[in-house]
């Protein structure tokens, strides 16, 4: 198996961490875990109200705004990734992997082929115009 540049390493690892604090930003915006939900009794019991401290899951409509931004951000860059890396090695075909990747990108396949295309090897003996 080829090894991969020290960059790409990098990028993987960024990468992952990305996709980490993103599940968890997600998870603890939906409120955390569920609680199961009362099953109806024969006597009904006073209803008592509960005191109105804030919840740690709740968030202010700043706070989710800014979350809404970066994560459409990140997400911005996931889906350009494949043009990102062919920038970084200055492929000779960057263009049409920006074309693939901005056009078909958003279907899975599409994205792969940018992404593998971006990776695919630079042959340095011959020129490009």
């Amino acid at each position: 198996m080829p090894r991969l540049p020290v960059q790409f390493k990098h990028l993987s690892i960024a990468l992952g961490i990305l996709g980490m604090s993103s599940i968890l930003l997600v998870a603890s915006l939906n409120g955390g875990p569920r609680k199961p939900a009362a099953s109806p009794s024969a006597t009904p019991s006073p209803r008592i109200t509960p005191s109105p401290t804030p919840s740690p899951f709740e968030a202010s409509p700043a706070e989710t705004a800014i979350t809404l931004i970066v994560l459409t951000i990140a997400g911005i860059v996931f889906y350009f990734v494949p043009t990102i890396i062919a920038v970084a090695r200055k492929h000779p075909s960057t263009g049409s992997i920006l074309v693939i990747n901005f056009l078909l990108g958003w279907i899975c396949i599409g994205w792969i082929v940018a992404l593998a295309w971006s990776l695919s090897a630079i042959d340095t003996t011959r020129t490009y115009r």
